[in-house]
């Protein structure tokens, strides 16, 4: 699969495995809607750890299931970065796509599996509960946060997290807690954190 709009960037780089194309991102600016959509996966390959958190928030953030669910892996180079990697979907060698391939072929049979509408919420939180409940049965795990010393919890939660700037991570906690109050999770206290009342 190789569409015009991929050729848009000269930065732009798609490799083929087993019929499946994988979009080679070096940079945030390349993550946009058109390049998302004409590869099957994307290879974040980037010179630093906050683009690459970047480029993750901006496909997390798109509207379309198809998109914010895309596959997802990190060059190698990011191998030490644990809060980095249980934000994607495995590591991968751009001369080795193999296990890359069967990842994102098992995270598109369970994709197949989700409704194709979902129901409407009155509230951002609801729509949010749905998306992380797609992305968590698509990925087949638990939401364990995952410690990062940047950011302002000290843990980012993992997919959750992408839709908050540093100053609303907060935010994610009450989302949390609505989904336990619905129902949709069950939850366990694994740390506790003391934060200022007034700025949290």
């Amino acid at each position: 699969m190789f569409n015009q709009s991929a050729k848009a960037l000269s930065l732009d780089r798609i490799l083929l495995q087993d019929g499946l194309s994988f979009g080679v991102v070096r940079h945030r600016r390349q993550a946009h809607l058109s390049f998302v959509q004409s590869v099957d996966a994307l290879i974040i390959q980037t010179n630093s750890s906050t683009e690459a958190l970047g480029i993750v928030r901006e496909v997390r953030q798109l509207s379309n299931p198809d998109d914010y669910l895309k596959p997802l892996f990190l060059h190698p180079i990011f191998e030490k970065y644990k809060h980095l990697q249980s934000e994607c979907d495995g590591i991968t060698d751009t001369e080795d796509l193999d296990e890359a391939a069967e990842k994102a072929r098992e995270i598109f049979r369970l994709s197949n599996k989700l409704p194709t509408q979902t129901a409407s919420h009155q509230h951002l939180d609801g729509e949010l509960l749905v998306k992380l409940s797609q992305y968590l049965y698509t990925r087949k795990k638990a939401l364990e946060p995952s410690p990062d010393r940047y950011a302002k919890l000290h843990y980012r939660f993992p997919f959750l997290t992408s839709f908050f700037e540093e100053k609303g991570e907060q935010k994610a906690l009450s989302i949390l807690k609505l989904g336990e109050k619905q129902g949709w999770f069950n939850t366990k206290v694994v740390d506790k954190l003391h934060l200022c009342p007034e700025c949290d």
